[in-house]
């Protein structure tokens, strides 16, 4: 992973766009649901909650730290630092480039259908979804 390397991460725009994010086991738990004999229909799998591009990159950060933003610095996945950070790996800022015009800037989705068919809504908060996506990578690239 590029932040692992002290690579800064490329971010397009101002990172204020939203998308709504969710964790793949929400989305395997819907399309089981979905599954069911007789039932038909299109339904957004989603939070329901607009995230920013930053909010990734903040969260992606402070879990890669493994707790570094608290003062645990010798946890933290880039090694033992001073923790001058300050929320993003030793100062290291995101590169912004510019945004593209056909971007749409923000994405939420409306999950009413799939809660009222389905009975369906997502189980894995934000925070822990972009925990367990680090600790996967982290893991699998270690």
């Amino acid at each position: 992973m590029a932040l692992r390397d002290s690579v800064p991460a490329v971010i397009f725009g101002d990172g204020s766009q939203s998308r709504d994010y969710v964790y793949i086991t929400d989305v395997v738990r819907a399309n089981l649901l979905a599954l069911q004999p007789g039932l038909s229909g299109i339904f957004n799998i989603g939070s329901a909650e607009g995230r920013s591009v930053l909010d990734v990159y903040r969260g992606v950060v402070a879990n890669m730290h493994n707790g570094c933003a608290f003062g645990n610095h010798n946890g933290c996945a880039f090694g033992n630092h001073n923790g001058s950070h300050l929320g993003y790996h030793n100062g290291i800022l995101p590169v912004h480039l510019p945004g593209n015009s056909y971007e749409v800037r923000h994405n939420v989705l409306n999950i009413r259908c799939a809660k009222a068919i389905l009975g369906w809504k997502s189980e894995v908060s934000f925070d822990e979804g972009v925990r367990l996506t680090v600790q996967r990578v982290i893991g699998d690239s270690a």
